[in-house]
């Protein structure tokens, strides 16, 4: 889960760079700067689809505006990154905005669930485990 939200907060620092700061010295160099965001998009997505984490929320921590805002911002920050994606791919105008604000909402959201979810395992113990801890 770390993991992920660092590679969130990372493309959204290199997205928010390239908005501010177009670089055109070095042909190589400017091409790894443009497409890294996108490789790191595409690593977090390959995590995101292949590793599932269970994560509860102690909702007694939590005011019922916070557990609100939570259940609205992960399917709005999810629309904004495809969006801006679409929309940066098509050279249509502020799609790099739009990404940039949709990576900072998700990169948000992973890491307050990080700070205040725990994981849950998918299945109890079993005997053989029972039998290693009685070593």
């Amino acid at each position: 889960m770390l993991f992920r939200s660092i590679l969130l907060w990372l493309a959204f620092i290199l997205v928010t760079l390239q908005f501010f700061w177009d670089y055109n010295g070095n042909i190589l160099f400017g091409i790894i700067y443009r497409l890294l965001p996108t490789a790191i998009l595409l690593l977090w997505f390959g995590i995101s689809l292949f590793v599932k984490d269970k994560i509860k929320i102690d909702s007694r921590k939590l005011n019922k505006k916070n557990i609100l805002i939570l259940k609205y911002l992960r399917p709005v920050a999810s629309l904004s990154i495809v969006t801006g994606a679409i929309f940066k791919y098509l050279h249509i105008f502020n799609g790099n905005i739009l990404l940039a604000i949709g990576l900072f909402a998700m990169a948000f959201y992973s890491s307050f669930l990080y700070f205040i979810g725990y994981s849950v395992s998918d299945s109890p113990n079993d005997i053989l485990d029972d039998q290693e801890m009685m070593k």
